[in-house]
């Protein structure tokens, strides 16, 4: 595999202070062999997980690499774990799956006995760069920024949710993650909404998630940003290499119109996006040079994706495979929304920035994310402001369980001689605060009864 695409040896060197790819034509590949079996499972897992973390936070430097590894880590004599590190930089959602398709591909033809061949590749990644900067220049790139800059003219600086915490003055990007399932009745129905108004789930599951961020923030103007694939050409298909782009998605909620209505408008928007995704993010922000704030990403906070779930993860013979969990601490967003639809059932992963959000916020957005989806699907005709976000349990805790307020008291006696029951039992006690100044049970009621004696005889 890493002789056959070259992403997979290629570095990154400075070169008059400007980086340059370099491509090795012949760059030795070592498969890093560990041995971590133990006579406990406990003990085992325990030393896995040290072992993944330190390979995770390790290094890769751009210019000496590797920036593509592999470690094959021996558990017991039957069971291996396979850790594959690639930097992003050579590597993306799509090469995920060229490169299982190829090991998979190869693993066979090696226990067969027969040659390691696959059709040769039309092009390699460098021929895909040269050929980008080349016709992304000009008046094909001013084409496309001009999209963007008349587009993202007057776009609200930020999204002003509210956190748990004051936001850092620069980003950490520490973050977690919060999973949670979505019935395959809900995605069907999504679905067969989307197909009726001549969108895609996308669009649709999209134009609640804006819906979602109206009401937490209060503004109706919403730039998400969302991933797309980039690969518009056939040749680019097998390739193993950083295609993918990011989109700017400015959402118009104004008006309250009927969800209908707003899917509407999110679909202009994304066909209007797709027509101009060629020109990369980082070359977008330099050309529309937005005010800069250390303390948030520029354009957008938000990040949403939706993808389709891929099978196998990856296809040995005679190898039982199964995926390895491996926590993510990191967020380069406020909030990521991924939704990964297959199966019995689909998962919605969020994303968020510890430094802002505690994990039961985060755990209650995703919850009136899903509620939003089930109101829009079941009544697209709605106004998105009287769509429900709140299920059954959260309506009756706000409505019943916290106005029960009713309790039994006694009704022989006036509220004065309760108190001067309490300033009796407690009369050191703080009775009441204002500002930098108190006074007990006793001081107050003390002051009360001058009052009282001043009104009986005045």
């Amino acid at each position: 595999v890493v002789d056959r695409q070259e992403s997979l040896r290629t570095l990154f060197e400075s070169r008059d202070g400007e980086p340059v790819q370099v491509i090795y034509v012949e760059r030795e590949f070592q498969l890093t062999q560990v041995d971590l079996s133990t006579p406990t499972a406990e003990e085992r897992e325990s030393r896995l997980r040290g072992y993944v973390g330190s390979v995770i936070a390790s290094p890769m430097p751009l210019d000496t690499g590797p920036l593509f590894e592999a470690h094959l880590v021996r558990l017991q004599s039957n069971e291996h774990l396979l850790l594959i590190r690639i930097h992003h930089i050579v590597f993306d959602g799509q090469s995920s799956a060229n490169l299982r398709d190829e090991l998979s591909h190869f693993y066979r033809d090696s226990l067969a006995g027969e040659a390691l061949e696959l059709p040769e590749l039309p092009i390699q990644y460098a021929d895909f760069a040269v050929w980008q900067r080349e016709w992304l220049q000009g008046d094909q790139l001013e084409q496309q920024v001009s999209y963007s800059r008349e587009k993202l003219s007057g776009a609200p600086q930020a999204l002003e949710l509210p956190t748990d915490k004051p936001r850092p003055t620069t980003v950490s990007y520490s973050g977690a993650r919060d999973e949670r399932h979505i019935s395959a009745g809900l995605m069907e129905a999504v679905s067969s909404l989307a197909t009726s108004n001549g969108a895609t789930t996308f669009m649709v599951l999209l134009s609640v998630f804006c819906v979602l961020l109206k009401r937490y923030s209060g503004q109706s103007d919403i730039l998400v940003g969302s991933p797309i694939a980039g690969r518009r050409h056939s040749e680019l298909e097998g390739l193993i290499g950083f295609f993918v782009n990011t989109l700017v998605l400015r959402n118009d909620l104004d008006g309250n119109p009927a969800f209908s209505e707003l899917l509407a408008r999110v679909r202009q928007t994304c066909l209007e996006a797709y027509d101009h995704q060629d020109v990369p993010f980082e070359k977008l922000v330099e050309e529309l040079q937005p005010a800069r704030d250390l303390s948030r990403p520029p354009l957008f906070q938000t990040m949403f994706a939706a993808q389709k779930r891929e099978g196998v993860l990856i296809e040995l013979d005679g190898i039982e495979v199964e995926d390895y969990p491996i926590e993510r601490r990191s967020s380069k967003f406020d909030l990521s929304f991924s939704i990964v639809e297959g199966g019995d059932r689909s998962t919605l992963t969020v994303e968020y920035s510890t430094d802002l959000f505690d994990q039961s916020t985060v755990d209650r957005l995703a919850s009136h994310y899903v509620q939003l989806l089930e109101q829009a699907v079941a009544q697209p005709s709605c106004p998105i402001d009287q769509l429900s976000m709140l299920d059954e349990s959260e309506r009756r805790q706000l409505l019943v369980d916290w106005n029960e307020t009713a309790v039994e008291y006694a009704t022989d006696e006036t509220i004065h001689h309760w108190f001067e029951r309490q300033a009796a039992a407690t009369p050191e006690a703080v009775a009441l605060e204002m500002f930098n100044e108190s006074l007990t049970y006793g001081e107050l009621n003390h002051r009360a009864n001058v009052l009282a004696r001043q009104l009986r005889t005045s």
